[in-house]
């Protein structure tokens, strides 16, 4: 009986979403979105998921913690108030199949919202900003929860993504991507591994024609600094 109760909230959960007009992506692993055999919930962005804690439990120790302090409740619900449902579903994924892949449609649909129009480089770095915005938030999720794999999954998609910006257009991105940063706190610039990859592509940084407009926040300016003249201290 509460199989079949946790089936059918989980199915007007998802359909509600859907009659509102909401993208249901990415879709979760199917144990999760049947409910079955699940022993813990996460409760975020409104949304209810329903665990298990065999498998996410050894992946994280925020979340074994939190599991082994309501051992003995009624009902074991965690509750995550500081992230949002893409997020969220992208480490459920992870935690469940080892992997996840930004919605390339929210991608698209952030573009547009901010006016990517105009040149092709525009809307390009805005596409590639997106991209990188959603996979610092997971990196700060998993840096918060202590989900190492996950922060090594998302680290190496953020590596990926810098690698993939073109010399002459990294001074507009990195830019770009600071200011879609100001709501975030600002330790994402170490949770997230940026600098490093800032260092990474130090010359074709400083050898774009854009180079000298960059204004950024003080910190990824010190970084970009300290990876010109080695072993400087600022």
């Amino acid at each position: 009986i509460m199989d079949a109760r946790q089936n059918s909230t989980s199915k007007m959960v998802e359909g509600d979403m859907e009659a509102m007009g909401w993208e249901i992506y990415p879709p979760l692993p199917e144990l999760v979105a049947s409910g079955e055999y699940s022993d813990f919930n996460i409760r975020c962005d409104g949304q209810l998921y329903q665990l298990h804690q065999a498998i996410v439990c050894p992946q994280s120790r925020a979340i074994r913690a939190a599991c082994s302090a309501m051992q003995g409740a009624a009902s074991k619900t965690m509750h995550i108030e500081e992230t949002d449902t893409f997020t969220i579903r992208y480490a459920i994924n992870f935690l469940y199949e080892e992997d996840y892949e930004i919605d390339p449609d929210w991608v698209e649909d952030q573009a547009r919202s901010e006016g990517a129009q105009g040149s092709v480089d525009a809307a390009n770095n805005e596409r590639a900003v997106k991209t990188l915005l959603a996979h610092i938030r997971v990196s700060l999720f998993a840096h918060h929860h202590e989900i190492e794999g996950l922060s090594e999954y998302s680290a190496s998609q953020i590596k990926h993504l810098f690698a993939s910006v073109p010399a002459h257009r990294l001074p507009a991105f990195i830019q770009r991507m600071d200011s879609c940063t100001q709501d975030l706190p600002r330790q994402w610039i170490t949770a997230s591994n940026i600098m490093l990859r800032i260092k990474e592509r130090v010359q074709d940084l400083l050898a774009a024609p854009d180079f000298p407009c960059l204004d950024v926040d003080r910190r990824i300016l010190l970084e970009i600094i300290r990876a010109c003249v080695p072993g400087t201290r600022l």
